[in-house]
């Protein structure tokens, strides 16, 4: 609306202010299409994949960010790889619109019986009305809630006020 408004009323603006607002438009676009598109590696990629996710949320918001990952770098399900990464894009999404955190860090541990994700903040905490509104069903922590379980798995959600969040999920593997 805002490069209409410009190009309606070029005299009142120079042409490096419309194609910078373009420039603009096109890079978040890109950023969008980029998360919203199906994962394009691989479960040997997943460690990667996190960490470039970290990473890039960590630039784009300035909130530093850590991330850990110990074990099998494998994780044979690819069902659980793809939650496992949404659900921590997820998180972190919400770490950058809602916590006002100045640190977050994930840890991923993979061992021969379980896989277990911890994403944690120090920001601001959740206000328990949160989790008694039915307002809030399908949105950030339900979703995460719903993926999670809907592959048999576990989400623990630890808040305080003033101090951060941490979520703890788990998957069990189906050990032969």
């Amino acid at each position: 609306i805002l490069i209409k408004l410009k190009l309606a009323n070029m005299e009142k603006y120079k042409l490096s202010e419309i194609e910078a607002d373009v420039d603009t438009v096109y890079q978040k676009i890109r950023a969008v299409s980029k998360n919203l598109r199906p994962l394009a590696f691989n479960d040997e990629r997943l460690k990667i994949a996190i960490k470039n996710l970290v990473d890039d949320i960590a630039a784009d918001s300035h909130i530093l960010g850590s991330f850990n990952f110990w074990g099998e770098e494998v994780i044979n399900d690819h069902k659980i790889g793809l939650c496992i990464y949404r659900v921590i894009q997820e998180a972190l999404n919400n770490v950058m619109k809602h916590s006002k955190a100045s640190e977050f860090s994930v840890q991923v541990k993979n061992t021969h019986d379980k896989i277990s994700v911890i994403v944690s903040d120090n920001g601001i905490g959740i206000p328990n009305k949160y989790f008694e509104s039915n307002e809030n069903k399908g949105t950030g922590l339900f979703s995460i809630k719903e993926r999670v379980e809907n592959l048999g798995g576990t989400l623990k959600i630890n808040s305080v006020l003033k101090e951060g969040t941490t979520l703890y999920i788990e998957f069990h593997k189906k050990v032969s």
